[in-house]
C-alpha cells in the first residue's frame, strides 16, 4: 500500500511488508486514523500510531513456500458502521469455492477482534456464502450485502453465480431479508446476466 502527502509527486509504504504479494480489494479510512485492508491474505487494521498492519481476521500462513495461496483468508470487503465512531467494523470473508470460514465477520472494539462467522437469522447457510460485497445505508440503519454463491461458481451451467443480494434493518445480526434472487438479478439486465 503505497500513500502520497504531496498530490502524487513522491510516494511511501503504508506499513511495513505484511501486506506484499496481497491482492488488495478495498482500502476503508475509519475514525481516528485507522485503516482496514480487505486482502487476498485477511483483514489487516493499521492504528495512527503504528508502523506495521496487523492481521484481525485470517489464519497464519502455512503454505509459505507459496505466500499467494492463502484463498480461505481472503476478506473481500469491509465496512465501518455509521454512527458508531468506528467501533463497529463488518467483514466478509469469502474464498468463491466455498470454506468453513466463509461468512460475516464483526468487531464492536473498533476492529481489535472480529467475530465470525456469524450466523444472522434470514441470512444464507454457510454452504451458500461466498465472496460478498457489503455497504451500510449512510445512517447506518441497513446493511446490504451482496453473495456469490460458491455452489454456483462450482457448477455454473450458464445461470448466475450470484447467491441474491440481503438487507439487514436491525444489524449485522440480523434478520436479513432476501431482497433480490439470482433470477431477479440475471434477467434484470444487469451486468450479472451471463452470455
Amino acid at each position: 500500500v503505497l500513500a502520497s502527502d504531496d498530490h502524487g509527486a513522491t510516494w511511501h509504504r503504508v506499513g511495513g511488508n505484511e501486506l506484499v504479494g496481497a491482492a488488495i480489494f478495498k482500502i476503508v479510512s475509519a475514525p481516528h486514523g485507522v485503516l482496514y485492508a480487505a486482502t487476498s491474505h485477511g483483514l489487516y487494521r493499521m492504528g495512527p500510531s503504528d508502523s506495521t498492519w496487523q492481521q484481525v481476521i485470517g489464519d497464519p500462513d502455512t503454505n509459505t513456500g507459496t505466500p499467494n495461496a492463502q484463498v480461505l483468508n481472503l476478506v473481500s470487503d469491509v465496512a465501518v458502521r455509521p454512527g458508531t465512531d468506528g467501533d463497529e467494523v463488518v467483514a466478509v470473508r469469502g474464498w468463491r469455492a466455498g470454506a468453513t470460514t466463509n461468512g460475516l465477520y464483526v468487531s464492536t472494539d473498533a476492529g481489535h477482534h472480529f467475530r465470525g462467522p456469524l450466523q444472522p437469522q434470514g441470512y444464507v447457510s454457510q454452504k451458500a456464502q461466498g465472496r460478498g460485497s457489503i455497504a451500510y445505508s449512510k445512517d447506518g440503519k441497513k446493511l446490504y450485502v451482496l453473495i456469490e454463491d460458491p455452489v454456483s461458481f462450482a457448477h455454473n451451467g450458464g445461470g448466475t453465480m450470484l447467491e441474491g443480494i440481503y438487507l439487514s434493518t436491525h444489524d449485522v445480526q440480523g434478520p436479513f431479508n432476501q431482497i433480490a434472487s439470482p433470477s431477479v438479478l440475471m434477467n434484470s439486465g444487469s451486468a450479472q446476466k451471463p452470455g
